[in-house]
């Protein structure tokens, strides 16, 4: 299995600098995408390791530095999703009272 990922990751890296049929865009897009999904990735791996291995870890291990205390575990993925959710409201809103003013 590792062998297919290491060799679709080797594939696309090559793909972004060949510039047959592939434009800027497409290649920017591509970039973009790899970004995002390291992001994604590491803030899976950073979340997991929080949640599910300090707690097992003594208070006065060197790692626990680096994380912040357990019951934020919860709190800020909340907060996340609360300003996440009204952020999308806020945008529905505002296009719905954008629209319903054109048909004025």
């Amino acid at each position: 299995m590792k062998s297919h990922l290491l060799w679709y990751l080797i594939n696309f890296t090559i793909s972004l600098h060949v510039p047959c049929s592939i434009t800027p865009m497409a290649a920017t897009d591509r970039l973009l995408g790899l970004a995002c999904l390291l992001v994604s990735i590491t803030v899976l791996v950073y979340y997991t390791t929080w949640v599910f291995i300090m707690p097992l870890l003594p208070p006065h291990h060197m790692l626990q530095a680096y994380f912040l205390p357990p019951m934020y575990a919860i709190y800020l993925p909340s907060a996340l999703l609360v300003a996440g959710v009204a952020t999308i409201a806020s945008f529905f809103m505002y296009q719905v009272s954008k629209q319903s003013k054109k048909t004025k």
